[in-house]
């Protein structure tokens, strides 16, 4: 084997479907992929694929600091067990919360931020801490990938980057398999 690559996500759904490829990819190559998601909608899909599942407690959605600890510390508590060799993280609070966990284990990471979601249309404490968040969570990035260059520009305006900001073309979305 290549390595232990682990990928941290919000949901296994979003992964399976927009992140299935690389995954694949991934394993052809040689290396154990190791997945963290708070969801079971996908898990045996993903294990079919030869790909580790361990779950998380996670709430996708709220702002509760004692809950966004608590992944904070799951995180490092996966990271103490699983010793990848390399972290992709996905979404807000995986980008966040894994790149802090990862940046405390020494761990190199890549992030990718797939939108940037309600709290940067709004002004105020939650957009500043959020952008506070984020600032601290990437910042120690190997790279950071960005779908969009809108959200490149705003992140860049906002001093928000990793050691290395990348703008991809599309997001892996399999064409064959999500016909418009």
């Amino acid at each position: 084997m290549k390595g232990r690559i682990l990928i941290l996500a919000n949901s296994s759904s979003g992964l399976k479907d927009f992140r299935g490829e690389l995954l694949l990819r991934l394993k052809k190559e040689g290396f154990t992929v190791y997945v963290s998601v708070p969801d079971q909608r996908k898990v045996e899909e993903l294990e079919g694929a030869g790909v580790i599942v361990r779950p998380v407690e996670m709430n996708r959605r709220g702002i509760n600091p004692l809950q966004d600890l608590k992944l904070y510390a799951n995180y490092r508590r996966l990271l103490k067990e699983v010793k990848p060799d390399a972290v992709l993280t996905y979404t807000i609070k995986p980008n966040v919360y894994g790149g802090f966990a990862c940046r405390r284990r020494g761990i190199p990471y890549l992030s990718t931020v797939t939108g940037l979601g309600s709290a940067f249309e709004r002004k105020g404490l939650l957009k500043s801490l959020v952008c506070f968040l984020y600032r601290g969570g990437l910042s120690g990035a190997e790279a950071v990938f960005f779908q969009n260059e809108e959200n490149l520009h705003i992140f860049e305006e906002l001093g928000i980057r990793g050691k290395r900001q990348v703008l991809v073309a599309g997001s892996g979305v399999d064409l064959k398999r999500h016909v418009p």
